[in-house]
């Protein structure tokens, strides 16, 4: 059993084997009273641990495994009460994982399963006493929470509920349900999972096929539903890039002919159809969108985070918010390719934006423009039809008919970085003098047509210059000598080694500096090095 205590806010564990289940005999109908008789409960296991210092919502699942148990629960490295209104917090998901939960001494490992903060600040968990509270607690974000084990993949899976709510807010807004899988680690089933197939950040999410289905559900037990996959919904993959600093999704379906349109639109009840690529955009989520009606045809928007209000309409001012609508308000650029079934649309690089900063105790990210680097999370495409109106300034409940998995992606960018030393210092003129020059990309993304120059010493003598990768030239004429590299891997480094003769006594200075041809360098102020030698008789 996993349980939060409402002191210190951790999150413990204690375990009872089968063998002393039957101990637990007292009546709990008999009496008020809380059962006194212990069976055999374990000594509390604190479960959570590194920085974290507040959980809520602890759930536990246990493989078929003995000793091989799961704990997910809603963590923060804020310490304090998070019920209270005035607490400032960052949450993510947490599943720490047990090898040995029988063992008296039982470890635990921790796992971030959430690539940002789903929620901030305060989760209060006193009912209606939150909202007495001065300042009140926000009791928003719904206990849709649990944490499960496939037998047949032998993964664990989390479902949480995303609120969308900025920092400061007092409480969240429309919550969306989301889904975190296991790709590696420990099984709760024995043995490990892996290897990755399908990384968290990657530019495309194949679909499977046949998975657009209309008609799936009705409330009459008979006849049984037409149910029949909608190919101009139906998904193949969806992928992103960045072409001239701007976003461009391509989004690939499997019949995208007006037959296909046609037959889409008659079998929901539509009006219109949409075909949406949600991703969250510094604190909340934003869309780009393509829509079609047989009048107007295609178009294509982009927005921010909107709700509709009660019963989930777009007209009027939001009052009380019920749903998450897709107005597509500003026009980005749009094209369908229907002879390839695929629509591409381009978000301009403006409107992109990033979170910065750290979330540690009583810390929460800011939110920034996007630049080279920046990460943008949970990438989703989604067909839906609008079964209310052929445009997209009226909206109610859409039906949905397929999505890819979700995805992080990053705006591409190559953070090169340099270093330079020299040896032996000081040197004798004449000597022949070494130059050790590293280059490294930091990443995130491959750099690509990285050079390497270097502006000699005055008066030093060039003997030569080898490299780990690529190839180097001199202009003996000019001092300097440039180095080829090719292509860096993010994580990849290449040493160049130049040799010189040092020339008469003094101080000599050697400048080093390198740049890509793409992508973008983030961070530019490390891409020179300067070694300075001492020159003696």
């Amino acid at each position: 059993m996993a349980y939060g205590e409402a002191a210190k806010f951790h999150t413990y564990l204690v375990t009872l084997t089968a063998d002393k289940v039957r101990a637990c005999d007292q009546s709990v109908t008999a009496s008020t009273a809380l059962p006194t008789k212990d069976p055999g409960f374990s000594t509390p296991v604190q479960v959570d641990r590194d920085a974290v210092r507040s959980t809520v919502f602890p759930w536990l699942v246990a493989g078929p495994t003995p000793g091989r148990v799961a704990v997910a629960f809603y963590g923060t490295e804020s310490d304090g009460n998070p019920n209270s209104g005035n607490f400032k917090a960052s949450w993510d998901v947490y599943v720490n994982q047990s090898l040995n939960a029988l063992s008296p001494d039982a470890t635990f490992s921790q796992v971030k399963a959430t690539t940002h903060p789903f929620h901030y600040d305060s989760i209060c968990l006193n009912g209606l006493g939150c909202d007495l509270s001065v300042p009140p607690g926000d009791r928003s974000l719904a206990d849709f929470f649990s944490i499960g084990y496939d037998p047949i993949t032998k993964k664990l899976m989390v479902v949480f509920d995303r609120g969308n709510k900025k920092p400061d807010e007092s409480a969240g807004h429309v919550a969306r349900p989301m889904v975190v899988t296991q790709i590696a680690g420990p099984s709760d089933g024995g043995g490990t999972i892996g290897p990755i197939t399908r990384p968290v950040l990657r530019t495309e999410s194949v679909d499977p096929t046949g998975d657009a289905l209309s008609s799936y559900s009705v409330l009459a037990p008979a006849p049984p539903p037409p149910t029949k996959n909608e190919p101009a919904a139906d998904f193949q993959s969806v992928s992103v890039a960045f072409v001239n600093g701007n976003l461009q999704i391509t989004m690939k379906l499997a019949n995208l002919s007006n037959n296909a349109l046609n037959s889409a639109l008659l079998d929901t009840g539509s009006q219109s159809l949409l075909w949406v690529f949600d991703f969250v955009n510094g604190f909340q989520p934003s869309a780009a969108s393509a829509r079609w009606n047989p009048a107007q045809g295609f178009t294509f928007g982009f927005n921010d985070y909107t709700t509709g209000s009660t019963p989930c309409e777009t007209t009027g001012p939001v009052t009380n918010e019920k749903c998450v609508i897709y107005p597509g308000t500003t026009p980005i650029q749009g094209q369908v390719q229907q002879g390839k079934d695929q629509i591409v649309l381009t978000v301009p690089g403006s409107l992109l934006r990033a979170l910065s900063g750290p979330t540690g105790p009583g810390q929460r990210p800011t939110e920034v423009a996007a630049t080279a680097g920046s990460r943008l999370y949970d990438g989703t495409a989604f067909s839906l039809g609008n079964t209310t109106s052929p445009t997209q300034d009226v909206q109610s409940w859409l039906y949905p008919l397929d999505n890819t998995p979700a995805m992080d992606f990053v705006v591409p960018g190559a953070d090169l970085s340099i270093t330079k030393t020299d040896a032996p210092d000081p040197v004798h003129s004449g000597q022949n003098l070494t130059y050790t020059i590293v280059v490294t990309n930091n990443g995130p993304s491959t750099a690509t047509g990285v050079t390497m120059t270097d502006q000699l010493p005055k008066n030093a003598g060039f003997a030569s210059a080898t490299t780990t990768q690529g190839s180097c030239s001199a202009k003996t004429s000019k001092a300097t000598v440039t180095c080829s590299l090719g292509s860096l891997a993010s994580g990849a480094s290449a040493t160049i080694t130049i040799l010189v003769k040092s020339p008469t006594r003094g101080t000599i200075t050697n400048t080093a500096s390198v740049a890509a041809s793409s992508p973008p360098d983030p961070n530019t102020n490390n891409n020179t090095a300067t070694a300075t030698t001492t020159v003696v008789p």
